[in-house]
């Protein structure tokens, strides 16, 4: 005889419960068989995405955390620097703009020159520009 047990046991809280389920194979058609079969896949498959769903939706609410966590650490510094007296240093953001003329870059690197040097840019001539690593 081809038989498939299933058994299974569940806690809840101090209780044990006992699943058996017992499938007789050998008096299923293959059709039966065949659905049983989709069924089972079908099943594995939605717990598998219903939990890729919950691992995204976790990994998305991690910006969240970030951010909670900086202001929290950020109201603490605040609290620490009032009880010492430090004042908070304001930063500034700067935007660097990309010169993408050249010759926009040789006037103005020119006209600094000349000015450092009390002069007109007439008397300057630029031959290259080259790049220096800092």
């Amino acid at each position: 005889m081809s038989q498939i047990i299933v058994k299974s046991i569940i806690n809840f809280a101090a209780n044990a419960v006992e699943v058996k389920e017992v499938v007789d194979v050998s008096k299923m058609t293959t059709g039966e068989i065949l659905v049983d079969g989709l069924l089972y896949t079908l099943i594995g498959m939605g717990i598998t995405f219903a939990v890729l769903i919950a691992i995204a939706f976790l990994i998305w609410c991690f910006k969240f955390i970030r951010i909670f966590e900086t202001s929290v650490s950020n109201k603490k510094a605040l609290k620490e620097n009032d009880k010492i007296g430090i004042q908070p240093v304001i930063q500034e953001k700067f935007e660097v703009e990309e010169c993408i003329d050249d010759l926009e870059l040789v006037a103005v690197i020119a006209a600094a020159i000349a000015s450092s040097l009390n002069t007109s840019t007439d008397n300057l001539q630029v031959r290259s520009i080259r790049k220096v690593r800092a």
